[in-house]
Protein backbone atom coordinates (compact mmCIF):
# COMPACT_ATOMS: atom_id res chain seq x y z
CA UNK A 1 0.00 0.00 0.00
CA UNK A 2 1.09 3.45 -1.29
CA UNK A 3 1.77 6.20 1.88
CA UNK A 4 1.52 9.66 0.65
CA UNK A 5 1.93 12.85 2.98
CA UNK A 6 0.05 15.58 2.62
CA UNK A 7 1.73 19.42 3.30
CA UNK A 8 -1.00 22.11 3.98
CA UNK A 9 -0.31 25.89 5.58
CA UNK A 10 -0.42 25.90 8.94
CA UNK A 11 -3.13 27.80 9.67
CA UNK A 12 -5.41 25.81 7.22
CA UNK A 13 -7.59 24.48 9.89
CA UNK A 14 -8.60 28.06 10.80
CA UNK A 15 -8.11 29.66 7.64
CA UNK A 16 -10.05 27.55 5.16
CA UNK A 17 -9.07 28.31 1.49
CA UNK A 18 -9.07 26.67 -1.69
CA UNK A 19 -6.06 24.65 -1.55
CA UNK A 20 -6.94 23.40 2.10
CA UNK A 21 -10.14 22.18 0.40
CA UNK A 22 -8.51 20.61 -2.53
CA UNK A 23 -5.96 18.72 -0.43
CA UNK A 24 -8.71 17.23 1.99
CA UNK A 25 -10.65 16.31 -1.74
CA UNK A 26 -7.70 14.34 -3.40
CA UNK A 27 -6.60 13.08 -0.30
CA UNK A 28 -10.07 11.32 0.42
CA UNK A 29 -9.79 9.93 -3.25
CA UNK A 30 -6.57 8.53 -2.82
CA UNK A 31 -7.71 6.98 -0.43
CA UNK A 32 -11.07 5.62 -0.88
CA UNK A 33 -10.69 5.26 -4.35
CA UNK A 34 -7.03 3.65 -4.92
CA UNK A 35 -6.39 2.46 -1.29
CA UNK A 36 -3.80 4.78 -0.61
CA UNK A 37 -2.56 5.42 3.24
CA UNK A 38 -2.49 9.43 3.17
CA UNK A 39 -1.51 11.56 6.32
CA UNK A 40 -1.26 15.31 6.88
CA UNK A 41 2.39 16.68 7.57
CA UNK A 42 2.74 17.11 11.45
CA UNK A 43 5.83 17.23 13.22
CA UNK A 44 6.16 14.23 14.37
CA UNK A 45 5.94 12.64 10.88
CA UNK A 46 9.00 10.65 9.25
CA UNK A 47 9.34 12.04 5.71
CA UNK A 48 11.49 8.34 4.95
CA UNK A 49 8.55 6.26 5.23
CA UNK A 50 6.21 7.80 2.69
CA UNK A 51 6.47 6.82 -0.61
CA UNK A 52 5.77 10.42 -2.15
CA UNK A 53 5.14 14.20 -0.43
CA UNK A 54 2.31 16.20 -1.67
CA UNK A 55 2.64 19.62 -1.48
CA UNK A 56 0.47 22.70 -2.62
CA UNK A 57 0.77 26.46 -3.46
CA UNK A 58 3.96 28.00 -5.75
CA UNK A 59 2.99 30.66 -4.96
CA UNK A 60 4.26 30.65 -1.33
CA UNK A 61 6.51 28.17 -0.84
CA UNK A 62 8.43 29.76 2.03
CA UNK A 63 5.90 27.71 4.50
CA UNK A 64 7.22 24.27 3.35
CA UNK A 65 10.42 24.95 1.56
CA UNK A 66 12.59 23.10 4.46
CA UNK A 67 10.55 20.14 3.55
CA UNK A 68 11.46 20.49 -0.04
CA UNK A 69 15.27 20.73 1.07
CA UNK A 70 14.94 17.57 2.59
CA UNK A 71 13.11 15.71 0.12
CA UNK A 72 15.68 16.95 -2.41
CA UNK A 73 18.95 15.73 -0.33
CA UNK A 74 17.29 12.23 0.37
CA UNK A 75 15.74 11.88 -2.43
CA UNK A 76 12.41 11.30 -1.27
CA UNK A 77 9.90 11.83 -4.79
CA UNK A 78 7.20 14.96 -3.97
CA UNK A 79 4.71 16.55 -6.59
CA UNK A 80 2.96 19.87 -6.30
CA UNK A 81 -0.31 21.55 -7.45
CA UNK A 82 1.15 25.19 -8.10
CA UNK A 83 -2.19 26.84 -7.64
CA UNK A 84 0.00 29.43 -9.77
CA UNK A 85 -2.39 33.08 -9.79
CA UNK A 86 -1.96 35.14 -12.82
CA UNK A 87 0.65 37.80 -11.65
CA UNK A 88 -0.70 40.75 -13.60
CA UNK A 89 -3.95 40.06 -11.64
CA UNK A 90 -1.51 40.17 -8.60
CA UNK A 91 -0.20 43.38 -9.75
CA UNK A 92 -3.09 45.22 -10.24
CA UNK A 93 -4.51 44.21 -6.39
CA UNK A 94 -1.37 45.07 -5.21
CA UNK A 95 -1.98 48.70 -6.97
CA UNK A 96 -5.01 49.18 -6.36
CA UNK A 97 -6.49 46.83 -4.06
CA UNK A 98 -4.86 46.36 -1.03
CA UNK A 99 -6.10 47.81 2.83
CA UNK A 100 -3.90 48.21 6.03
CA UNK A 101 -0.52 46.27 6.20
CA UNK A 102 -0.85 44.98 2.97
CA UNK A 103 -1.07 48.26 1.15
CA UNK A 104 2.21 48.90 3.00
CA UNK A 105 4.11 45.85 1.96
CA UNK A 106 2.76 46.47 -1.59
CA UNK A 107 4.05 49.87 -1.45
CA UNK A 108 7.72 48.74 0.08
CA UNK A 109 7.47 46.10 -3.05
CA UNK A 110 7.24 48.40 -5.56
CA UNK A 111 3.92 46.69 -6.11
CA UNK A 112 6.22 43.22 -7.54
CA UNK A 113 4.07 40.10 -6.82
CA UNK A 114 7.43 38.25 -6.14
CA UNK A 115 8.93 40.66 -3.95
CA UNK A 116 5.73 41.06 -2.23
CA UNK A 117 5.99 37.73 -1.42
CA UNK A 118 8.99 37.94 0.08
CA UNK A 119 8.39 40.80 2.52
CA UNK A 120 5.49 38.54 2.96
CA UNK A 121 7.02 35.78 4.38
CA UNK A 122 10.22 37.30 5.86
CA UNK A 123 7.94 38.96 8.47
CA UNK A 124 5.54 36.13 8.87
CA UNK A 125 9.11 34.14 9.83
CA UNK A 126 9.89 37.02 12.00
CA UNK A 127 6.64 36.62 13.67
CA UNK A 128 7.28 32.77 14.04
CA UNK A 129 10.70 33.09 15.16
CA UNK A 130 11.45 31.09 11.97
CA UNK A 131 13.93 33.22 9.75
CA UNK A 132 15.25 30.81 6.99
CA UNK A 133 18.38 31.40 5.17
CA UNK A 134 16.87 31.70 1.56
CA UNK A 135 14.16 34.01 0.41
CA UNK A 136 14.49 34.51 -3.22
CA UNK A 137 11.48 33.49 -4.10
CA UNK A 138 11.93 33.05 -7.61
CA UNK A 139 14.48 30.48 -7.23
CA UNK A 140 13.01 28.90 -4.29
CA UNK A 141 9.84 28.28 -7.23
CA UNK A 142 12.10 27.24 -9.90
CA UNK A 143 14.07 24.50 -7.26
CA UNK A 144 10.86 23.11 -6.78
CA UNK A 145 9.12 22.98 -9.71
CA UNK A 146 12.15 21.39 -11.38
CA UNK A 147 13.30 18.45 -8.75
CA UNK A 148 8.75 17.69 -8.49
CA UNK A 149 8.22 14.38 -9.91
CA UNK A 150 5.09 15.68 -11.19
CA UNK A 151 3.97 19.41 -11.11
CA UNK A 152 0.21 19.52 -11.24
CA UNK A 153 -1.74 22.76 -12.28
CA UNK A 154 -5.49 23.22 -12.77
CA UNK A 155 -5.33 23.80 -16.07
CA UNK A 156 -3.12 23.65 -18.97
CA UNK A 157 -3.27 27.47 -19.29
CA UNK A 158 -1.62 27.51 -15.63
CA UNK A 159 1.58 25.66 -17.19
CA UNK A 160 1.89 28.55 -19.57
CA UNK A 161 2.16 31.33 -17.04
CA UNK A 162 4.44 28.89 -15.39
CA UNK A 163 6.61 28.71 -17.72
CA UNK A 164 6.58 32.18 -18.47
CA UNK A 165 6.82 33.59 -14.77
CA UNK A 166 9.31 30.59 -13.37
CA UNK A 167 10.18 27.62 -15.68
CA UNK A 168 9.42 24.62 -17.49
CA UNK A 169 8.29 20.96 -15.29
CA UNK A 170 6.89 18.05 -15.23
CA UNK A 171 3.72 19.27 -15.79
CA UNK A 172 0.28 17.08 -15.52
CA UNK A 173 -3.17 18.54 -15.71
CA UNK A 174 -5.23 17.96 -12.70
CA UNK A 175 -8.40 20.09 -12.69
CA UNK A 176 -10.10 21.07 -9.87
CA UNK A 177 -13.00 18.69 -8.88
CA UNK A 178 -16.55 20.23 -9.50
CA UNK A 179 -19.51 18.63 -8.62
CA UNK A 180 -22.13 19.24 -11.17
CA UNK A 181 -25.67 20.30 -9.65
CA UNK A 182 -29.21 21.36 -10.92
CA UNK A 183 -31.73 24.02 -10.23
CA UNK A 184 -35.36 24.15 -9.66
CA UNK A 185 -35.69 27.83 -9.48
CA UNK A 186 -37.06 30.08 -12.21
CA UNK A 187 -34.65 33.27 -12.93
CA UNK A 188 -35.39 36.26 -11.25
CA UNK A 189 -35.46 39.04 -13.84
CA UNK A 190 -33.42 42.24 -11.47
CA UNK A 191 -31.81 39.19 -9.23
CA UNK A 192 -27.87 40.25 -9.20
CA UNK A 193 -25.79 38.14 -7.15
CA UNK A 194 -22.37 38.74 -5.95
CA UNK A 195 -20.97 35.35 -4.08
CA UNK A 196 -17.21 34.54 -2.51
CA UNK A 197 -15.96 35.81 0.74
CA UNK A 198 -16.22 39.72 1.12
CA UNK A 199 -12.66 40.99 1.21
CA UNK A 200 -10.55 43.14 -0.58
CA UNK A 201 -8.82 41.19 -3.45
CA UNK A 202 -12.76 39.71 -4.17
CA UNK A 203 -13.27 43.41 -4.73
CA UNK A 204 -17.42 43.83 -4.22
CA UNK A 205 -17.46 47.38 -3.50
CA UNK A 206 -17.26 47.75 -6.65
CA UNK A 207 -20.55 46.34 -7.14
CA UNK A 208 -21.55 48.00 -4.17
CA UNK A 209 -21.48 51.61 -5.99
CA UNK A 210 -23.28 50.55 -9.38
CA UNK A 211 -26.01 49.43 -6.74
CA UNK A 212 -27.01 52.96 -6.40
CA UNK A 213 -27.49 53.15 -9.78
CA UNK A 214 -29.78 50.87 -10.60
CA UNK A 215 -32.79 50.58 -7.29
CA UNK A 216 -35.02 48.89 -9.98
CA UNK A 217 -32.54 45.78 -9.01
CA UNK A 218 -31.33 44.10 -6.12
CA UNK A 219 -28.08 43.48 -5.29
CA UNK A 220 -27.57 40.14 -2.81
CA UNK A 221 -24.14 39.67 -1.63
CA UNK A 222 -23.32 35.78 -0.34
CA UNK A 223 -20.42 35.30 1.59
CA UNK A 224 -18.38 35.22 5.10
CA UNK A 225 -16.24 38.20 5.89
CA UNK A 226 -12.95 37.76 5.83
CA UNK A 227 -11.94 38.81 9.57
CA UNK A 228 -8.05 39.09 8.27
CA UNK A 229 -9.20 41.93 6.13
CA UNK A 230 -10.73 44.29 8.42
CA UNK A 231 -10.34 47.78 6.74
CA UNK A 232 -11.70 46.17 3.38
CA UNK A 233 -14.79 44.76 5.58
CA UNK A 234 -15.82 47.99 7.58
CA UNK A 235 -15.85 49.95 4.49
CA UNK A 236 -18.03 47.47 2.63
CA UNK A 237 -20.31 47.18 5.76
CA UNK A 238 -20.47 51.12 6.05
CA UNK A 239 -21.22 51.29 2.43
CA UNK A 240 -23.90 48.81 1.91
CA UNK A 241 -25.69 49.79 4.85
CA UNK A 242 -26.80 53.13 3.07
CA UNK A 243 -28.67 51.28 0.12
CA UNK A 244 -31.48 49.87 0.29
CA UNK A 245 -31.53 47.29 -2.63
CA UNK A 246 -28.24 45.84 -1.67
CA UNK A 247 -28.36 42.37 0.89
CA UNK A 248 -25.51 40.38 2.71
CA UNK A 249 -25.81 37.07 3.44
CA UNK A 250 -23.62 34.96 5.34
CA UNK A 251 -23.53 31.32 7.06
CA UNK A 252 -25.24 29.63 3.98
CA UNK A 253 -23.21 26.25 3.18
CA UNK A 254 -22.96 25.21 -0.24
CA UNK A 255 -26.85 24.40 -1.00
CA UNK A 256 -28.20 27.22 0.49
CA UNK A 257 -26.02 29.87 -1.32
CA UNK A 258 -26.67 28.08 -4.63
CA UNK A 259 -29.79 28.68 -4.97
CA UNK A 260 -29.37 32.47 -5.32
CA UNK A 261 -27.13 31.68 -8.40
CA UNK A 262 -30.09 29.30 -9.17
CA UNK A 263 -32.63 32.62 -9.02
CA UNK A 264 -29.97 34.93 -9.80
CA UNK A 265 -30.05 36.77 -13.74
CA UNK A 266 -26.43 37.89 -13.58
CA UNK A 267 -23.69 36.83 -11.47
CA UNK A 268 -20.83 39.40 -10.69
CA UNK A 269 -17.76 38.61 -9.49
CA UNK A 270 -14.48 41.09 -10.10
CA UNK A 271 -12.14 39.46 -8.15
CA UNK A 272 -8.82 40.72 -8.95
CA UNK A 273 -7.28 37.03 -9.44
CA UNK A 274 -8.32 33.43 -9.52
CA UNK A 275 -6.57 29.94 -10.26
CA UNK A 276 -10.37 28.30 -11.21
CA UNK A 277 -12.71 29.64 -9.21
CA UNK A 278 -15.65 27.13 -7.91
CA UNK A 279 -18.26 30.12 -7.19
CA UNK A 280 -17.59 31.51 -10.85
CA UNK A 281 -18.25 27.69 -12.11
CA UNK A 282 -21.47 27.34 -10.17
CA UNK A 283 -22.86 30.75 -11.68
CA UNK A 284 -22.16 29.13 -14.82
CA UNK A 285 -23.66 25.65 -14.32
CA UNK A 286 -27.34 27.65 -12.04
CA UNK A 287 -27.28 29.38 -15.98
CA UNK A 288 -26.35 32.66 -14.88
CA UNK A 289 -25.17 36.04 -16.80
CA UNK A 290 -21.22 36.14 -16.28
CA UNK A 291 -19.41 39.37 -15.11
CA UNK A 292 -16.12 37.99 -13.87
CA UNK A 293 -12.49 39.44 -14.40
CA UNK A 294 -10.30 37.86 -16.39
CA UNK A 295 -7.20 36.93 -14.66
CA UNK A 296 -7.71 33.56 -13.79
CA UNK A 297 -8.02 30.19 -15.98
CA UNK A 298 -11.07 29.68 -16.20
CA UNK A 299 -11.51 30.59 -19.57
CA UNK A 300 -10.61 27.07 -20.48
CA UNK A 301 -13.64 25.48 -19.05
CA UNK A 302 -16.22 28.30 -19.99
CA UNK A 303 -17.27 30.53 -22.13
CA UNK A 304 -20.14 32.44 -24.06
CA UNK A 305 -21.83 35.71 -25.83
CA UNK A 306 -23.48 36.04 -21.89
CA UNK A 307 -20.01 35.92 -20.39
CA UNK A 308 -18.00 39.44 -19.99
CA UNK A 309 -14.40 39.11 -18.90
CA UNK A 310 -13.26 42.16 -17.76
CA UNK A 311 -9.87 43.96 -17.25
CA UNK A 312 -8.92 45.99 -13.97
CA UNK A 313 -9.24 49.05 -16.04
CA UNK A 314 -13.10 48.35 -17.36
CA UNK A 315 -14.20 47.49 -13.64
CA UNK A 316 -15.48 51.58 -14.08
CA UNK A 317 -17.92 50.51 -16.63
CA UNK A 318 -19.21 48.14 -14.62
CA UNK A 319 -22.61 49.31 -15.05
CA UNK A 320 -22.44 49.33 -19.32
CA UNK A 321 -21.90 45.68 -18.77
CA UNK A 322 -24.89 44.73 -16.49
CA UNK A 323 -27.21 46.50 -19.17
CA UNK A 324 -25.40 44.93 -21.65
CA UNK A 325 -26.37 41.44 -20.52
CA UNK A 326 -29.78 42.53 -19.45
CA UNK A 327 -31.33 41.45 -22.87
CA UNK A 328 -28.89 38.63 -23.86
CA UNK A 329 -30.32 35.14 -24.35
CA UNK A 330 -28.30 32.52 -22.44
CA UNK A 331 -26.34 29.64 -24.76
CA UNK A 332 -24.96 26.77 -22.67
CA UNK A 333 -22.50 24.18 -23.37
CA UNK A 334 -21.88 22.34 -20.39
CA UNK A 335 -19.66 19.50 -22.01
CA UNK A 336 -16.46 20.93 -20.42
CA UNK A 337 -17.86 21.18 -17.10
CA UNK A 338 -16.94 17.36 -17.35
CA UNK A 339 -13.29 17.78 -17.49
CA UNK A 340 -13.16 18.61 -13.81
CA UNK A 341 -15.32 15.46 -12.49
CA UNK A 342 -14.21 12.84 -10.34
CA UNK A 343 -13.63 10.26 -12.57
CA UNK A 344 -11.66 12.34 -14.90
CA UNK A 345 -9.87 13.29 -11.83
CA UNK A 346 -9.58 9.99 -10.64
CA UNK A 347 -7.70 8.13 -13.77
CA UNK A 348 -5.60 11.32 -13.61
CA UNK A 349 -4.50 10.26 -9.82
CA UNK A 350 -4.26 6.72 -11.01
CA UNK A 351 -2.14 7.06 -14.16
CA UNK A 352 0.54 9.50 -12.01
CA UNK A 353 0.67 7.53 -8.80
CA UNK A 354 0.03 3.50 -10.03
CA UNK A 355 0.86 3.72 -13.61
CA UNK A 356 2.71 5.90 -16.16
CA UNK A 357 1.17 9.20 -17.61
CA UNK A 358 0.50 9.22 -21.33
Amino acid sequence: MKKILFVQRLDAVNKHGGDHSLLLYYKGLLEKRLGFNCEVYTNQSILDSYDCLFFFNIDRPMYYYDLIEICINKKTPYVIYTLHHPEEGILNYLKNGTFGIRKFISFLSNYDPVRYEKYLSVLKSLKNLTLKSNYDIRKVQEKIILNAKFVFTSSKLEALEIEKDICTGNFVTLPHYYETKECFLEKEKNLIVCAGRIESRKNQIVVLKIAKLNPDKKFVFVGNYNDTDKKYVNLFKKIASNINNVEVVSGLNKNEYYQYLCRADIFISLSYFEVVSLVELDAFAAGCKMIIGKYSYITEFIDGDDIQYLDFHEFRNLDFYVKKLQDINIKRDYRNLNLLSEEVIREILENVFIGEVV
